[in-house]
């Protein structure tokens, strides 16, 4: 198949997954009777926002690890940095002991979980908004990332 045709038919089907990607997230409980913003022009994409949050990660051990389960942990850190540090304390041990069921596991799940709050907290801080469902689509020479991501209740 020409390049070019091949070039379009991915762009169509990109296309057609993130209708079926928003169609989803509608019937999340969460999203019922909100509007949503598909790339809105008054903030950062959550999707670029993401993958530079979780890019060290990406660069250290995207040959070892899927990519799509270095972004699933960060973005269980994302939303973690999100609640109040005590509350946080107690989310992330129970996260990383569900994640990590042999004891050598948990302690460097533990280490890179707290290490990706730390991180959202310095460098991202400024984004406030739970990110509830990702879609990874692989595009042959490269990845295709849609999120969905609400506002936390009172920022925006």
């Amino acid at each position: 198949m020409p390049k070019k045709k091949t070039r379009r038919r991915l762009k169509l089907q990109e296309q057609t997954s993130r209708a079926e990607f928003l169609e989803k997230v509608k019937r999340y409980p969460i999203a019922k009777g909100k509007e949503i913003l598909v790339n809105p022009t008054d903030r950062d994409k959550m999707s670029q926002v993401l993958l530079d949050f979780v890019d060290p990660l990406l660069e250290n051990y995207g040959s070892e690890v899927p990519v799509k389960k270095i972004i699933g942990v960060g973005i269980m850190a994302w939303n973690l940095s999100l609640f109040p540090e005590g509350e946080r304390r107690k989310l992330l041990v129970q996260v990383v002991e569900d994640l990590s069921p042999e004891t050598e596991d948990v302690k460097a799940m533990h280490e890179t979980m707290t290490w990706l709050i730390d991180r959202k907290m310095q460098y991202f801080d400024r984004h406030k908004r739970h990110i509830l469902e990702f879609r990874l689509s692989d595009l042959g020479d490269r990845y295709g990332l849609q999120v969905f991501s609400l506002d936390v209740p009172g920022n925006r």
